[in-house]
């Protein structure tokens, strides 16, 4: 039996939950939103997407693949193919003193 954690409607409130949470905090500084590889890259551009559109720039975005760090799915005799990490931007550009 499948159970459903969440729906499209809970989720959409979710990620709503998330942006608003990130462009009400103090500081005007640049946002920068970086995903995980595969499942995470949804999320992150939804996030980046939400917070542009509340008028607070176009945050930087970026993509990290985690594949090599993961301990599940792989037998004793199966070595992981690490995907690609994008950062296109100085993360030290994007953080807090």
């Amino acid at each position: 039996m499948t159970q459903v954690l969440m729906d499209a409607e809970a989720e959409e409130a979710a990620v709503e939950r998330i942006v608003d949470a990130l462009v009400t905090r103090p500081g005007d500084g640049p946002f920068a939103v970086v995903g995980i590889r595969r499942g995470g890259e949804s999320l992150a551009k939804r996030v980046a997407h939400g917070i542009e559109a509340r008028g607070r720039g176009t945050p930087a975005l970026g993509m990290v693949d985690i594949t090599l760090y993961r301990d599940d799915g792989f037998g004793p005799n199966d070595f992981p193919t690490g995907g690609v990490t994008e950062i296109p931007f100085e993360l030290t550009d994007h953080t807090e003193d």
